[in-house]
């Protein structure tokens, strides 16, 4: 016989790991400069920038799911207007697709639809 298959292979290390992916700012100096910016941080610089002052992820599942049970599909970390926001995918155990927004520092929803 032909050796025994290949089983096993080890899990996908979980976590919730969001953000990550370092920026790819190398040499080329853009015109723009450092003006557009702020809007454009990803989920991890903005994480790592307002820690400590915003609810972890962990927490805005928690409300978030306290709001619309159902599967998190989607957790974004945002800068809209001076104010961090979370936004959520959130698909319903009926199947609709849900969106709330929830501020990250005072942890009170914003919107949802």
């Amino acid at each position: 016989g032909d050796g025994g298959g290949n089983s096993g292979g080890g899990g996908n290390g979980g976590g919730d790991d969001h953000g990550g992916n370092g920026g790819s700012h190398s040499g080329e100096s853009s015109a723009r400069g450092r003006a557009g910016d702020d809007a454009q941080l990803r989920d991890g610089e903005l994480a790592a920038r307002y820690q400590g002052k915003i609810a972890s992820v962990r927490q805005i599942q928690r409300i978030a799911n306290k709001l619309v049970p159902g599967d998190i599909v989607d957790i974004r970390l945002r800068q809209e207007g001076g104010v961090i926001v979370y936004r959520i995918k959130i698909i319903e155990k009926s199947g609709n697709l849900r969106f709330l927004k929830i501020n990250a520092t005072t942890q009170k929803l914003i919107s949802a639809r």
